[in-house]
C-alpha cells in the first residue's frame, strides 16, 4: 500500500510539473522513487481500529424498520453476514485512513454518511484489484477541490470523485422516519393468522403513540376468522379493511389471511405496503453531478464522477435523461408526418448553451451496489462525447458511448466477483436469514 504524499512532496511535485512540463502525478512518482523506503512503524504501536466491533453476536434477525445499516451489519449474527464483515475488514486494511475519517463515516447512523463511506471503500477495492496505484485525496494545482482518488497504472492516469444519490419515489406529505415507527409498532402485533396491508391516508406531524395502535389492531385481527375471510375473498376478491386514527395519523389496514398450513407461525406481518408519487431520479442525479462538477475548474487529467445510485428505479433511460436531457415528443408543425423523440436542453452534458459538464470525462454509475451484492453487479461507465480530457483507459465495465449521434451500450467483461476476489456465491452459500 502506497503511503500518502506529505505536503512537502506535494509542493515539490507541483513545482516539477510546472518547470518540466510533466503531469503532476509523474512528478510525484519521481519524488517518491528518490525518497527511499519509509521507516517501519515502531514496535508496540497501537493497531488501527477495525470497521466493526469485535463482539459476540447472537441476534440473527433481519434489520428493523428503524435500524440503520451499520447497526444492523454490526450486530447481525450468522455466517452469511460474517462473510460480509470479514471481507469489508480485509478491504479496509488496505485503505489509507490514518485519521479514521472513512471508518467514522462508515459507522455513522446517517445513511448519507454510511453509504458514502461504503462506496469509497468499494471503489478503492475495485480499482486496486484492477492494478491501479491509488492516492487518496490528492492535491490539484488548478482546483480547490480534492477528488477522492488519483489512479495510476503504467501510462494511464485519472481522478475519481465519489458521490451518493438518494432518489426514487417523491411523494408529498410522506415522512420515512415517522412512518417506520408505525410499521415497527404494527410488527409487534401478536397475531399468527393474518398479514397486514398498510396504506398511509395521512402522515402525522409527530411520532405516534404505539400502545393504542397495537391494542386496536390486535383487537380487530382477533375478531376476524381467517377461514371466513378466505372464503369471502374467493367470492368477492376483496380484503376486509379498517381505518385507524391516532392523533393526526390516519391509516388503512387490510387483513390478508395466512394460508392454513402456515398459521400460528413466525411470518412478516406487513406485506405489500403501496407507494405512489413521482420518481425524481433524473432531477436528483443531474443536480448531484452539477454540484460535484462545479468544484473542479480545470483538472490536470480525466475526471470520473462515480455515483452510487440508491434508487431501485434508476434505469438507463433515467441516466441518459440526466446526462443528455429529458425526453420529449416533437410533433411536425404541419400536422403531417410522424412524431419523433427529441431531448430537451436540460442535461448535465447538454443544456441550452450546448455541450456542458466537459470537465467530467465520464460518469460511473453503481445501481444499488451494496455490501452484500457487490460481487454480482458491475458499475456502468458513461463517457462524455465531448470531454475536455477523454478517458482512454482500459476498464472491464459495461459502457455507454455516443457513436455517430447514437447512444451505444456495451456489456462488461468477466465477472465482478472474480475481480473483487470473491466466490460466485459470496457471501453464501448459507442464506442470509435461515428459517
Amino acid at each position: 500500500m502506497s503511503a500518502q504524499p506529505n505536503r512537502k512532496q506535494q509542493r515539490l511535485a507541483r513545482e516539477i510539473s510546472k518547470s518540466e512540463g510533466v503531469p503532476y502525478q509523474t512528478a510525484l512518482t519521481k519524488i517518491r522513487a528518490t525518497a527511499g523506503p519509509q521507516s517501519p512503524s515502531p514496535v508496540g504501536s497501537v493497531p488501527r481500529p477495525t470497521l466493526f466491533d469485535q463482539i459476540e453476536r447472537t441476534n440473527p434477525s433481519p434489520a428493523g424498520h428503524r435500524e440503520d445499516s451499520f447497526s444492523f451489519l454490526n450486530r447481525v449474527d450468522g455466517p452469511y453476514w460474517g462473510n460480509v464483515r470479514d471481507q469489508l475488514e480485509l478491504w479496509y486494511e488496505a485503505f489509507p485512513d490514518a485519521d479514521g475519517d472513512l471508518r467514522s463515516r462508515f459507522r455513522n447512523a446517517a445513511p448519507q454518511q454510511h453509504y458514502a463511506a461504503w462506496w469509497e471503500l468499494y471503489l478503492h477495492r475495485l480499482f486496486k484489484r484492477l492494478g491501479f496505484e491509488i492516492e487518496v485525496h490528492p492535491v490539484l494545482e488548478h482546483s480547490s477541490g480534492r477528488p477522492d482518488f488519483a489512479l495510476t497504472r503504467k501510462q494511464e492516469f485519472f481522478y475519481v470523485e465519489a458521490l451518493t444519490v438518494f432518489s426514487g419515489i417523491d411523494e408529498p406529505g410522506r415522512h420515512g422516519a415517522r412512518e417506520a415507527e408505525i410499521t415497527e409498532a404494527l410488527e409487534s402485533v401478536n397475531n399468527g393468522d393474518f398479514h397486514l396491508k398498510l396504506r398511509f391516508i395521512q402522515v402525522g406531524s409527530a411520532s405516534p403513540r404505539r400502545a393504542p395502535i397495537v391494542r386496536e389492531v390486535t383487537g380487530w385481527l382477533n375478531s376476524l376468522d381467517p377461514n371466513a375471510v378466505t372464503n369471502g375473498m374467493e367470492r368477492t376478491y376483496e380484503l376486509p379493511t379498517k381505518t385507524f386514527t391516532e392523533g393526526d395519523w390516519i391509516l388503512e389496514l387490510g387483513a390478508w389471511p395466512v394460508t392454513a398450513e402456515h398459521r400460528g407461525g413466525d411470518h412478516p406481518l406487513i406485506v405489500g405496503a403501496p407507494i405512489s408519487g413521482l420518481v425524481n431520479d433524473v432531477e436528483k442525479l443531474r443536480a448531484a453531478l452539477e454540484r460535484k462538477h462545479a468544484r473542479y475548474k480545470r483538472p490536470e487529467a480525466p475526471l470520473v464522477l462515480a455515483v452510487l445510485a440508491m434508487s431501485s428505479f434508476m434505469e438507463d433511460r433515467a441516466i441518459a435523461s440526466a446526462l443528455f436531457g429529458s425526453e420529449a415528443i416533437m410533433m411536425p408543425k404541419s400536422g403531417v408526418g410522424a412524431a419523433k423523440m427529441v431531448r430537451q436542453p436540460d442535461g448535465f452534458w447538454l443544456n441550452r448553451g450546448g455541450a456542458a459538464g466537459d470537465r467530467a470525462s465520464a460518469v460511473l454509475i453503481g445501481k444499488g451496489i451494496m455490501h452484500h451484492n457487490c460481487g454480482g453487479t458491475w458499475p456502468q461507465l458513461w463517457h462524455h462525447p465531448l470531454a475536455s480530457e477523454a478517458l482512454n483507459v482500459d476498464l472491464p465495465f459495461p459502457a455507454a458511448r455516443v457513436i455517430d449521434d447514437a447512444l451505444q451500450l456495451t456489456d462488461g467483461r468477466g465477472h465482478p466477483h472474480e475481480l473483487l476476489g470473491l466466490t460466485a456465491d459470496w457471501p453464501g452459500p448459507h442464506p442470509p436469514f435461515p428459517r
